[in-house]
């Protein structure tokens, strides 16, 4: 999500589909090269990236690339390392494709499936301690913004807190309701341990390979805190079913630390 808040902060016009024909020329001319026939296939969402399937002669993979600016760049590239630290299997690959006078990077790797049923939380759970587990040994920590952290959020979350009333959209009320999780979180910021996290946990974002859980779209990686992308996956309108006392046990807070976070 901070990938996403600091792109719009600095790009108010922002046109995604801008790029996205040149983009797709570019495959095409890339891959015709290697292999005839090929199919570039645009895939539909995505915030900050530009996505195909690339069928050559049958057989498909999945190309992602950036917006323009070095930030997007760096996210994309950011994505590349995480998933191949963490996912052998996908045979990932960086592509560095002239645009222009520019250089674009591209992520290509295996295409995935959804799987027919949406995780449940115990599955998202040991999904989420696997690759925390896998990221604690990540090396690549240069590819993660230092502004990317959880008190970089927590201060824009304030301010989105100010700008909400200002603009009379939330009542008093809920502001002040809400306000002393940000004083708890911000007097606790010196005793939460930095870890790196999905940043934008989804069940759209996890996905299939041979029977596999996959957790995709790293672009927003970022350090966070323990808990966050269980307590993001939460807010989903689709997992409020599992909403109880009990979705607070089990974690590394205390329940107050986690329903501030949440």
């Amino acid at each position: 999500m901070i990938s996403k808040l600091f792109y719009y902060l600095a790009n108010k016009n922002h046109r995604h589909s801008s790029i996205a024909q040149t983009v797709a020329e570019t495959l095409q001319r890339h891959f015709s090269n290697i292999q005839q026939p090929v199919l570039i296939e645009p895939v539909d969402g995505g915030t900050l990236g530009i996505s195909f399937v690339v069928n050559m002669n049958g057989k498909r993979s999945f190309v992602k690339t950036h917006l323009p600016g070095e930030p997007c760049k760096d996210n994309i590239i950011k994505e590349i390392k995480i998933l191949t630290s963490l996912y052998n299997e996908l045979n990932i690959q960086q592509l560095d494709l002239c645009i222009g006078s520019s250089v674009q990077t591209y992520l290509l790797m295996d295409e995935l499936t959804y799987p027919k049923q949406e995780p449940n939380i115990a599955v998202v759970q040991d999904l989420i301690r696997g690759y925390s587990a896998q990221l604690n040994k990540f090396q690549d920590t240069d590819y993660v913004s230092s502004q990317y952290t959880f008190p970089n959020l927590l201060n824009l979350g304030q301010k989105a807190l100010r700008e909400l009333l200002e603009k009379q959209l939330i009542s008093q009320v809920i502001h002040d309701v809400v306000l002393p999780y940000f004083d708890l979180l911000n007097s606790l910021i010196p005793d939460l341990r930095p870890v790196l996290c999905h940043g934008d946990l989804s069940n759209k974002n996890i996905m299939l390979k041979d029977g596999k859980m996959i957790v995709i779209d790293w672009e927003d990686a970022f350090w966070g805190v323990e808990d966050y992308d269980y307590l993001y996956w939460l807010t989903f309108f689709n997992n409020r079913k599992y909403y109880s006392q009990n979705i607070f046990k089990g974690s590394y807070y205390d329940k107050r630390k986690q329903i501030s976070i949440l």
